[in-house]
């Protein structure tokens, strides 16, 4: 009787310890608020890439042009920054920041 007595506190002990290093991961101290995190999520999928899509597109396409043109520079500068946008809100996702 006393085996099964130290089976299940080593089972107890195990569970808590797998439960509680799962608190420090997923509930940690400076998780946001659910209702940013999730439209943030409806920004990134109807909105950010397919903005991303089309800037990837046109950086594709103008990117060698710069070669010749220096002017364009700026222009593929901004270019990598909104095909960089789905990126900015998934850390507004992860976070649950707001919007400033």
């Amino acid at each position: 009787m006393r085996a099964k007595g130290n089976a299940t506190h080593a089972l107890a002990i195990v569970i808590s310890v797998l439960f509680s290093s799962c608190d420090d991961v997923i509930f940690n101290s400076k998780m946001g608020n659910i209702l940013f995190s999730i439209i943030w999520l409806i920004i990134l999928i109807f909105i950010g890439f397919w903005i991303a899509g089309i800037a990837a597109g046109i950086y594709i396409l103008v990117l060698p042009f710069t070669v010749c043109i220096d002017a364009l520079s700026g222009l593929t500068d901004f270019l990598l920054s909104v095909v960089q946008f789905p990126k900015y809100c998934a850390q507004g996702i992860m976070e649950g920041k707001g919007f400033n």
